[in-house]
């Protein structure tokens, strides 16, 4: 063995076999005298791959390129190096699993076990047989991860290219006698999962058949079969593949006596949160009581649980059961309808009037049905609660008992709205009316029944508290250790910005050891991030800037930027123009300059306090030092508090003067002629006022768009907001195709919401990433809004009362509330928070929120769900639901999609929840749009035109209700 051949045939390219026999039979001290060798050429090659992988043959025509040389060198690292080398390429040296059967079950190296964990984790299901001889000849240990019963699933059951035999899993599982006897049954505990858009570890009919045969043939226990299966809806498996397991099950045809062994097991699925388990389970458990193998205890324990299932035709079945039954027992009638009083709380409102019935016609005034009764009262449907209540009232409580009150009388509505005027007296006359207090007293006085929204623009609050102010880093100790934390976690860009102010502020003292460990995790940071200044965080733009301040930026260059990753022209969004401002600071540093700069925040949520950007100016020497992009965020980013403070000082500076000095007094509120710089001056004027026109810039710099001289206008388009400016082109603004970075401005509309991760192939991070773009205009967020991707988890930054919510954020909240109750729950509450939230403090406005979803009624089963729950908060928000269906409802839809029932039906429950008779207008709209319509839509739609309230709408209650909440949060907002 020596090292002039093996050099040979790593050079040959596809000589795999030939490097497998050149270290056949040898010993691990041979091996490590290549070891040296074999992980620098590994290296090498594995870097050739990495940058040459993805070639343009023509223009826009893309091809993937081979290294021919990489394949020899992952069979030599497998046969001479540590694992820490194996480990390095990921899935670019992926190569034939029998090549490394080979090499591993030649060397047999301690870390065999530890490979395979890692391995099987992204393993192919090809790898198996190999893999499985690894550990049945001892070479490896069996890993106990998940993944590996997902490879034993996919592994036993795909037929492998090239062999003509199809999988026989029966036949595979007999000659693996300890697959059979251990890891088959994790079976059964393993759930499969997506990965890379394909299904892992989903037993198909192949599983089906081999198991079946397995058991025909003697070789499974039946009893611990049927105990595993119906575990697995506690394991949790999907929908898709619980259907596998009961399949099973009823393939299996269990004997009686196996049934009555069984029983529990069936009964408890009933409680699962799996609709499918609980009708499979119900079915079972009729058919057993049709058989008479059921008891009348485990009926009786089973009808609660019936009750409970959200599928309403399981409810009704579980009716006609409850009926036979009672029929057949009568004995047991008072314990059936006191199961039944489960079905009164369902959250499908029409059912509860027919389990009402079941209760009045089989059960007479007992203690017990007037026990549960009263208990479940408070939330039982409008319609039935009056139902229940008169025969409450006729019928008192049991023996022995004393009468339970079973409705909560509310305060007088005159005592309600004097108690919210008493209060308003003593509150702030400028926080009243921008919280349109006038508007709401009015609406009670001529009875018009509407909640106006808040018509305040955030700049009338004060935004700069001791609580959200940022301390600057005091020292290099300081700055090194912040920082090392700042490029681990994207959520930490408001400390990137503090390391970054740090950095122009502290010099470095040359003292690398300090730095060393910080350097050499940013080199590793760097070979697996994007490139900086693109928009992938403020984290990563921080790194080159790091190693240029600790002068290690020209290694960096020849690492990652070189020939492949220039500095991007145009970098993704809002996070991509601050990835361009902290661009323009690492130009200075390798300039040899001493970075200026004055746009770091000096609060927490993106704020410059106006005292401070006055102070940073004194500083200055030279405003050409100041590059525009720091220039323009500086100003989008001035605070409302301290303005005038502030031009009162900035006026006295006398040694500095020029067209930025002048645009910071504009923004400021002082009227200075516009100088030339268009996107200097138009941050100045959207900073002075972000939702007012200014036609001072407007003459100076006319046509520039949306949110330039003038303030962007919004429109409900077919799939999306849509910006609009009638004093431009007519109905639409189209978006420049590639917007320039300082031109006309960075405001939203030129960037949109998405930043560059979000393009990449991993998992995205929207709440990091919007609350990164939320901080480059704080002042105005709706662009952000117009243009984000949806579903997208952005919406923490609204939660802030000080935000107006306009048509973008309100659209923004509609499609979070209708992304999919599967893929996208943390959205969906997200949403339902920030309603409830904001019907509060009187920011939502329903009206806007129906128009929009009127244009999203396919999905209407979704936002259904998801108004009954804000629905569910309180009196105003039900009222504002019902505003906001009505509103949808006048709308012109475009077609009424089957499950229209849904809303027809939170509607109708609402209406008489709050005792609410509909305008004349609202009825005539209805009639109109349901005329045609039949079914249960026809049913409900009837039910609501005809519903005639017993008493008058309490509109003072809502109304004094807004206003309380208005006062809580007016006297967060204003420190009253």
């Amino acid at each position: 063995m020596e090292l002039p051949q093996l050099e040979k045939l790593l050079n040959q390219g596809r000589s795999e076999r030939k490097i497998l026999a050149f270290f056949k039979g040898a010993t691990e001290k041979n091996r490590q005298a290549f070891s040296a060798h074999c992980s620098s050429w590994y290296k090498l090659q594995l870097n050739n791959q990495r940058k040459n992988w993805m070639q343009e043959d023509a223009p826009g025509v893309y091809s993937f390129k081979s290294n021919k040389l990489l394949g020899p060198a992952v069979v030599a690292a497998f046969c001479c190096c540590p694992l820490a080398t194996v480990k390095a390429g990921g899935w670019h040296t992926r190569i034939d699993a029998e090549l490394i059967y080979e090499a591993l079950s030649d060397r047999r190296p301690d870390w065999a076990t530890a490979w395979l964990e890692n391995a099987v984790a992204s393993a192919w299901f090809s790898d198996w047989p190999w893999y499985r001889r690894l550990i049945r000849e001892g070479v490896c240990d069996k890993p106990n991860s998940d993944y590996y019963i997902r490879l034993m699933i996919d592994g036993n059951q795909r037929e492998l290219r090239g062999k003509s035999r199809k999988p026989d899993v029966a036949r595979q599982l007999l000659e693996d006698p300890d697959l059979l006897k251990s890891d088959f049954w994790r079976l059964f505990e393993v759930p499969g999962v997506m990965r890379n858009g394909s299904m892992t570890g989903y037993p198909s009919d192949r599983w089906l058949k081999g198991i079946l045969e397995l058991e025909t043939q003697g070789h499974l226990d039946r009893n611990r079969l049927f105990r595993a299966i119906l575990a697995t809806p506690n394991m949790g498996f999907n929908q898709s593949q619980i259907k596998f397991f009961l399949t099973l099950h009823d393939k299996l045809r269990p004997t009686t006596k196996e049934s009555i062994e069984l029983v529990k097991d069936y009964v408890g699925l009933l409680d699962s949160a799996l609709p499918p388990v609980v009708k499979w389970s119900f079915e079972v458990l009729l058919k057993l009581d049709k058989a008479g193998i059921l008891s009348d205890n485990l009926v009786l324990e089973s009808f609660p649980m019936i009750m409970r299932t959200p599928v309403k035709s399981q409810v009704i079945a579980g009716l006609k059961w409850m009926t036979a039954f009672v029929n057949r027992c009568p004995k047991a009638a008072i314990q059936t309808a006191v199961a039944a009083t489960e079905g009164l709380v369902h959250a499908r409102v029409d059912l509860q009037p027919d389990v009402w019935s079941f209760i009045e016609v089989h059960c007479q005034p007992c203690a017990e049905i007037d026990d549960a009764l009263r208990e479940k009262f408070p939330l039982v449907g409008a319609a039935t609660r009056r139902l229940i209540q008169k025969w409450l009232e006729a019928h008192p409580a049991g023996a022995g008992q004393p009468k339970t009150t079973h409705q909560v009388r509310p305060p007088k509505v005159s005592q309600a709205l004097a108690a919210a005027k008493t209060e308003l007296s003593k509150q702030n006359k400028t926080w009243k009316m921008l919280c349109s207090i006038d508007a709401l007293l009015e609406s009670v006085r001529t009875d018009s029944r509407v909640i106006p929204p808040v018509q305040f623009t955030g700049m009338e609050f004060k935004r700069l508290r001791e609580t959200n102010a940022l301390t600057a880093i005091k020292d290099q100790v300081e700055l090194i250790e912040i920082a090392s934390a700042v490029i681990e976690d994207s959520s930490r860009f408001e400390d990137a910005e503090r390391v970054l102010e740090g950095i122009c502020r502290i010099p470095f003292d040359g003292n690398q050891g300090a730095v060393a460990p910080l350097i050499k995790r940013m080199r590793q940071l760097a070979k697996r991030s994007m490139p900086p200044f693109f928009g992938a965080g403020v984290h990563v733009d921080i790194i080159p800037v790091l190693l240029a301040w600790c002068n290690s930026d020209l290694d960096f260059r020849k690492m990652i930027v070189g020939e492949e990753y220039p500095y991007p022209n145009r970098a993704h969004g809002l996070v991509g123009y601050l990835g361009t401002w902290v661009a323009s600071v690492h130009q200075q540093l390798l300039k040899g300059k001493t970075p200026v700069i004055l746009a770091t925040m000096t609060h927490s949520g993106g704020w410059i306090d106006p005292l401070i950007l006055v102070h940073r100016l004194s500083k200055v020497k030279h405003l050409e030092d100041v590059s525009l992009p720091d220039q323009v965020l500086s100003l989008l980013r001035l605070a409302p508090d301290n303005r005038g403070k502030a031009l009162a000082k900035l006026l006295q500076l006398k040694n500095l003067r020029g067209e930025f000095i002048d645009a910071v007094a504009y923004a400021l509120g002082e009227r200075v002629a516009p100088g030339k710089s268009a996107p200097l001056w138009v941050a100045a004027a959207r900073s002075r006022s972000p939702f007012v026109d200014d036609m001072t810039i407007e003459a100076k710099f006319p046509g520039l768009g949306p949110d330039a001289g003038l303030v962007a206008q919004f429109a409900i388009g077919n799939s999306r907001i849509k910006v609009t400016n009638i004093k431009y082109d007519g109905p639409s603004y189209e978006y420049p195709k590639k917007p320039k970075l300082d031109f006309p401005t960075i405001l939203n509309y030129q960037f949109g919401a998405r930043s560059a991760i979000e393009t990449l192939d991993t998992k995205p991070e929207p709440r990091n990433m919007a609350a990164s773009a939320a901080t480059v205009w704080p002042l105005n967020r709706d662009g952000y809004y117009a243009e984000r991707g949806c579903p997208a988890d952005d919406l923490d930054p609204l939660f802030d009362p000080c935000t107006p919510l306009h048509l973008p954020q309100i659209g923004a909240i509609a499609d979070s509330m209708i992304s999919g109750y599967v893929m996208y729950p943390p959205e969906i509450a997200s949403a339902v928070d920030l309603t409830i939230a904001s019907i509060s403090d009187g920011r939502f406005d329903p009206v806007s929120c129906g128009r929009y979803l009127a244009n999203r009624i396919d999905q209407v089963s979704r936002f259904t769900r998801s108004l009954k729950v804000v629905s569910e908060a309180s009196k105003l928000h039900a009222y504002q639901v019902v505003c906001l269906i009505t509103e949808l409802f006048r709308s012109k839809l475009k077609k009424i999609p089957p499950k229209i029932s849904d809303l027809l039906l939170l509607l109708s429950t609402l209406v008489q929840e709050l005792e609410l008779k509909l305008s004349e207008e609202t009825k005539v709209t209805l009639s109109k749009l349901f005329a045609k319509q039949s079914g249960q839509a026809a049913k409900l739609c009837k039910e609501i035109l005809c519903y005639e309230p017993e008493n008058n709408f309490d509109f003072e209650s809502i109304v004094a209700e807004a206003i309380v909440g208005r006062i809580r949060c007016g006297r967060e907002l204003l420190n009253i």
